[in-house]
């Protein structure tokens, strides 16, 4: 899947800012909470990905992973996200080999004035050793992908999903330039 921003700003890169936060402060700045693959392609040489369908029910992994996410990484009211992940289903998958998913959750568990413009819950954590990025995204109440991509590694190698203790909540400041992880 290929979603492009809807509204477009001129990045402004930080001095001493490490590249990938920098995309991604850029990312959160420009798009209207829907994934832009399109966007973080461009850094992959230019090598388009795109959504590989797929019917099943969230695997044990990803299910702890999203676990971890709303309690740890996102806001409080996020936990009323949580009776949703023994309901999703993994409707599809990134093709370039990374483990993002998307999610399909039955209407009846929509979650009424879920927070808006922005990604529901954002944190790194690690994949053998390496930095990667996961977010999980929420569409109209309803709990809609499972974003992980790499922050460390360059190559175009598949890669898993980074395990569940080494997930730590990405704190970004309106503040500052710059963004902090703890």
């Amino acid at each position: 899947m290929s979603v492009m921003p809807t509204t477009h700003s001129e990045p402004t890169i930080y001095s001493g800012e490490p590249h990938s936060l920098a995309l991604l402060r850029v990312i959160t700045q420009n798009v209207s909470w829907r994934p832009c693959l399109g966007l973080l392609d461009r850094f992959r040489r230019n090598r388009p990905a795109s959504t590989l369908l797929e019917d099943r029910p969230l695997s044990a992994e990803e299910k702890a992973i999203a676990e971890r996410l709303l309690r740890d990484a996102a806001p409080s009211e996020a936990l009323a996200f949580l009776t949703q992940l023994d309901h999703a289903r993994v409707t599809g998958r990134c093709s370039c080999g990374c483990p993002t998913v998307d999610l399909t959750v039955p209407a009846e568990f929509r979650v009424a004035d879920p927070p808006q413009n922005r990604p529901l819950a954002d944190a790194t954590g690690r994949v053998d050793g390496k930095l990667v990025g996961v977010m999980l995204f929420q569409s109209g109440g309803l709990l809609s992908l499972l974003e992980v991509y790499r922050l460390e590694d360059v190559s175009d190698d598949p890669f898993g999903l980074p395990a569940v203790e080494t997930i730590e909540r990405m704190v970004w400041s309106d503040d500052s330039p710059k963004s902090e992880v703890k």
